[in-house]
């Protein structure tokens, strides 16, 4: 069951754009973002990218209502307009039918509400499924972690969330590992970030263990005028057995809930670490090579 998913061609932005060939199983990436700037969206994007790579995806969201991932899905697969969905809705039929019908198990939305799903239930509910054996994912989304719960010992609002958000993003590597999984996830930045043009490891609220227990930490950016054009970057700030502190940047259409458009408009670049305030070298030693 487990043998089945090698590296997943790590399509974050675009399909040109690989980290060392791809995600690998047992691993946890983490998006970082202020709030507003498509965290959802990305996720919904790699999402997107794994069930055409023939992945078996299950999409928990803990933020917003099923349906609205739904429509996120069904407008980034058919590239209907989220507003048109419902008066496009034989036009989105008819391209599933004609483009996705091979992919029709392929993708499981599970809603779950605030805080009330821990990792020892997660664990609990894929151990289910893996006996059941009839159905099993191959990547795991979670949006997003840090509403989850760590269940039993942790108090919701209580002083010691950042031990519990480190008790829940090292769980989710733990069920990455004993269920051979890729798992994705995100995370909010602190307040200091919203002004900032790159997101960093330091803007991670809460609790910067999150970074120390991830495998790749992806940081969204975007400046006012680059909202105005349609124009994300993503921000490579931890990559584990690759090089990090490499900048995508890219063009978007979230009116399709469209994290990142191909066209040759993608460019990217290594960033200097004396230009990213507050992060020194010693945060990125031993990391690799990024292949782009």
């Amino acid at each position: 069951m487990f043998g089945k998913c090698d590296q997943l061609a790590a399509s974050v932005f675009t399909e040109s754009i690989r980290i060392r060939g791809g995600l690998k199983p047992r691993t946890l990436s983490v998006f970082v973002a202020s709030t507003g700037k498509g965290k959802s969206t990305a996720l919904v994007h790699f999402g997107r990218m794994a069930v055409l790579q023939a992945q078996k995806v299950m999409h928990i969201t803990l933020e917003l209502e099923e349906c609205d991932i739904v429509d996120k899905y069904d407008s980034c697969f058919t590239g209907v307009k989220i507003a048109e969905l419902e008066t496009e809705a034989g036009k989105v039929r008819e391209i599933f039918e004609k483009k996705f019908t091979k992919y029709a198990d392929s993708l499981r939305i599970v809603e779950k509400s605030e805080y009330s799903l821990s990792p020892s239930e997660l664990t609990t509910y894929l151990s289910l499924l893996q006996r059941e054996g009839k159905w099993f994912p191959d990547v795991l989304i979670v949006d997003y972690a840090d509403l989850m719960t760590g269940g039993r010992g942790f108090k919701v609002g209580g002083s010691d969330r950042r031990h519990e958000l480190n008790h829940i993003y090292t769980w989710l590597h733990r069920i990455a590992k004993d269920f051979n999984l890729i798992v994705v996830t995100a995370t909010q930045a602190n307040r200091g970030s919203i002004n900032k043009k790159t997101l960093t490891l330091v803007d991670i609220a809460e609790d910067i263990s999150k970074a120390w227990v991830s495998d790749h930490i992806f940081c969204i950016s975007q400046e006012e005028h680059e909202l105005r054009d349609n124009k994300c970057r993503v921000f490579i700030a931890k990559n584990r057995g690759g090089a990090a502190f490499a900048e995508v940047t890219f063009m978007q259409d979230l009116s399709r809930a469209t994290f990142a458009v191909m066209s040759s408009a993608v460019s990217s670049r290594i960033v200097p670490v004396e230009e990213i305030a507050g992060v020194s070298m010693g945060s990125v030693e031993d990391e690799g090579g990024v292949t782009i």
